[in-house]
């Protein structure tokens, strides 16, 4: 299994795909850097 199969031809599928895992990995980062500010203001309370 090459880069090829992995990869659709279609242009507008690859898009989509590219365009999701930049929505998936952007919301990750936004949670994680707001749970470290919840964790700051509580006086990391653990």
């Amino acid at each position: 299994m090459g880069k090829k199969d992995f990869w659709p031809k279609e242009g507008k599928l690859k898009k989509g795909l590219i365009i999701l895992a930049i929505v998936i990995s952007g919301a990750l980062l936004i949670t994680l850097i707001e749970e470290k500010q919840i964790l700051k203001q509580r006086g990391c309370q653990l």
